[in-house]
Formats: structure tokens, C-alpha cells, sequence
């Protein structure tokens, strides 16, 4: 028995759609695609870290997205995807699985690539280090830096076993 994911769909595997509103606290204008963390350690002078605990408080970590870290490993940091273009301070919709196009900072010359966090940027990339988590899978090839369609996990597919 199926739960949760249609099965009278469409051909193919369908990851169900997670989606939520968050914080933006990057000191930044988000564009659509931009790849962002959960600022679960109140990183942001906004964020407490105090609150993790009390759904929807707006300065639980929980509920603001900062920049990514360098070379994230999975289990390290929760990624998610602008869903439009939020103003720094201002709440906006951001999503944590599914498909979506995303920001690459980079060529994505291989279907099915996985793609990392670009040290810092918030876009992806397919050329990662040791243990560097991947977060996406590249559903089509792109000429340049730019956006892509993925299936993408913010909590992780795994970490990068050898350098790409």
C-alpha cells in the first residue's frame, strides 16, 4: 500500500512536495532558486536559538533561512529553495523536497548529477569534495551558471564518498 504519493499519476518517481514559509535573514534580496539553510543555530543576530521549541516563533531557528555553509555534509545543516523572491526580514515560501529549478553556479554536463551546496553560494553544483552531502539530483544539463530543473532533499541524499 501507497501512502502519501499518488499512484495514478504521471510515469516515474514522484517525491512528494514539501513546502513551508520562512524568514529570509541573509542580509539579502532572495531570487527564485536560490538554495538556502535553516538557520537551526541561530546563526542570524535575529534568531535566538532559544525557541527551536515553540512552533511558528519568529526567531526560532526553524523559521529563518540564512546562506549555506561551506562544504556542508549531510546531517550538518537543513537545505531548502527560494519559491520567489523574498526581501531580507520578510517572510516568503521556500521549499524542502521535491522537483524544482534551482540555482546552479555552474555547466551540469550529466543527467542525474549530484549536485552540492557551492561553498557559501547559494546556488548548486555537481563538482564536490569528500564528504561533501549532495542535496540534488540534476533532472537536465545546463550550458552555464544559471537555473535547473532537480529533485532536490534538504535534508540530504548522502555525502560525496571521493572528489567528483
Amino acid at each position: 500500500m501507497s501512502t502519501g504519493v499518488p499512484i495514478g499519476g504521471p510515469l516515474g518517481l514522484e517525491i512528494p512536495v514539501v513546502e513551508f514559509r520562512a524568514i529570509n535573514r541573509t542580509d539579502a534580496t532572495l531570487t527564485v532558486g536560490d538554495v538556502l539553510m535553516i538557520d537551526m543555530g541561530g546563526t542570524a543576530g535575529e534568531v535566538s536559538g532559544t525557541d527551536n521549541t515553540v512552533a511558528g516563533a519568529s526567531d526560532a531557528g526553524l523559521s529563518n533561512v540564512v546562506a549555506p555553509t561551506d562544504n556542508l555534509a549531510v546531517g550538518v545543516g537543513i537545505l531548502c529553495v527560494a519559491l520567489e523572491a523574498t526581501t531580507d526580514n520578510s517572510t516568503g515560501r521556500f521549499l524542502l523536497q521535491g522537483r524544482t529549478t534551482a540555482k546552479t553556479s555552474e555547466a551540469i554536463n550529466n543527467l542525474g548529477a549530484a549536485l552540492t551546496v557551492d561553498n557559501s553560494s547559494t546556488a548548486l553544483s555537481d563538482t564536490g569534495g569528500v564528504n561533501q552531502g549532495f542535496f540534488a539530483y540534476a533532472l537536465e544539463e545546463t550550458s552555464g551558471a544559471g537555473t535547473a530543473q532537480v529533485l532536490f532533499n534538504g535534508f540530504g541524499w548522502g555525502n560525496q564518498a571521493s572528489s567528483d
